[in-house]
């Protein structure tokens, strides 16, 4: 994994029109991967969390997407912050 987690969210994502729909499995499996990892991603684990989710990076950035856009995700100077009501 190329840290698509984290690129997806710090590059701005993908445009809303080139941004796929992510399935419900890849949304689950990811959240479920970031939520065992303390709720962060960065540089130290997101090549983990990835393989633990068991999905690709485009399902990744998909994912990623939509929850910045549901306003679930922070961007901090520690990476990507899930506020999913497993991580509050």
């Amino acid at each position: 994994m190329r840290m698509a987690i984290l690129a997806a969210a710090l590059a701005g994502l993908a445009a809303p029109a080139l941004a796929q729909e992510p399935t419900a499995e890849a949304r689950a499996a990811l959240v479920a991967a970031i939520e065992a990892a303390g709720c962060k991603v960065n540089e130290g684990n997101a090549d983990a969390i990835l393989a633990a989710a068991g999905i690709d990076e485009a399902a990744a950035e998909a994912v990623v997407y939509a929850l910045t856009t549901e306003e679930l995700v922070d961007l901090t100077d520690e990476g990507l912050v899930l506020k999913t009501p497993g991580c509050i």
